[in-house]
């Protein structure tokens, strides 16, 4: 009905309501749209970012009312929906005649608009997405093998300056696990820490952008949990080298050792 008669109504954003009502009720209360007075009669659903725009700063109007507001600009962005997806197509060419008749474009003249559909942006969304995960995988895989190696090497330090402490460990009984285990608790004790503060700084850095870029960003328990694993498990790996050199040495040679 609102759409026949061309009624000033409109559909309201949460952050357009938070901005111009704060807590009050809106509805039945008006807004000027180009100086044209709408009276509010919905509140959209909170619904965050996508592609950059917020999509919780909109006021929706008909698009018979929109007709007869005066914009000085031809810079509009106009949104359809069909109840059948089967008719996207027919739909589809018809908004790009009826763009072609409105911008008096003649048949040799090439589209001065654009007509993108949801699925064009969910394509290209999945795909920015995936390139992106890609990206992040290598890079933290490249962190891993890095953070490997520089807990291998410190181990492998710590194995020499501590020669003569697991020589008199074997001398009083201790055995090639125990040493083996020494040493791996010890590998798997830095990385866990590297863990812990990289999930910290994980946590802050999603916050920071949840709070300040308006970016929608979180860390599930299961990403924490799957963080921590792979941080104990490059703590393992790394520490095997250095806990077995450990548990092979010689003690009276490791005794002597200077």
């Amino acid at each position: 009905m609102e759409v026949y008669r061309a009624h000033p109504v409109c559909v309201i954003g949460q952050n357009v309501r938070d901005e111009l009502f704060s807590k009050e009720d809106p509805i039945g209360r008006r807004i000027k749209i180009n100086g044209f007075p709408h009276q509010i009669v919905g509140i959209l659903e909170k619904k965050g970012n996508f592609f950059g725009f917020n999509l919780d700063n909109q006021v929706i109007i008909p698009y018979t009312t929109f007709r007869g507001i005066s914009f000085h600009h031809r810079d509009v962005t106009i949104a359809f929906r069909t109840e059948d997806p089967a008719k996207l197509d027919e739909l589809r060419e018809e908004i790009r005649g009826e763009m072609r008749r409105l911008r008096k474009l003649s048949p040799a003249d090439p589209d001065n608009f654009s007509i993108n559909q949801q699925t064009m942006l969910t394509d290209f969304y999945n795909k920015l997405t995936g390139t992106s995960y890609l990206v992040v995988f290598i890079i933290a895989a490249i962190s891993l093998v890095v953070g490997g190696i520089g807990i291998m090497n410190i181990m492998l330090v710590s194995v020499t300056e501590r020669t003569k402490e697991i020589g008199i460990r074997k001398a009083i009984g201790a055995t090639r696990k125990n040493i083996i285990l020494q040493f791996l608790s010890e590998s798997v004790t830095i990385s866990s820490l590297g863990g812990v503060i990289g999930i910290i700084f994980g946590v802050l850095i999603a916050q920071f952008l949840l709070q300040y870029i308006k970016l929608d960003a979180s860390v599930s328990i299961g990403t924490v949990l799957i963080g921590y694993g792979f941080s104990a498990m490059v703590g393992i790996i790394s520490g095997l080298y250095p806990a077995y050199r450990a548990a092979r040495l010689n003690p009276i040679d490791a005794l002597r050792y200077e």
